[in-house]
């Protein structure tokens, strides 16, 4: 029974561990003094900061000036 126990605590926490780098974040750009919002649901830091980059890329290809922020929501 305790082995079974252990398991089971092991388990849950591992899948809290898991969970909790997966967030929200919010990537705001503004291109040709226009706001743009995209969001990323559940999705790790790296993930999210990576697709906010591109969006920056993508804006500053129309507006030398575009800029993008990516924030945890």
């Amino acid at each position: 029974m305790k082995k079974i126990f252990g398991i089971l605590a092991l388990a849950a926490f591992s899948t809290a561990l898991l969970s909790s780098c997966q967030k929200d974040y919010t990537c705001t750009c503004v291109v040709n003094d226009e706001q743009y919002v995209y969001t990323y649901d559940q999705e790790t830091k790296k993930e999210a900061s990576d697709a906010c980059d591109k969006q920056d890329a993508a804006g500053k290809l129309v507006d030398k000036k575009a800029e993008c922020s990516l924030t945890h929501d």
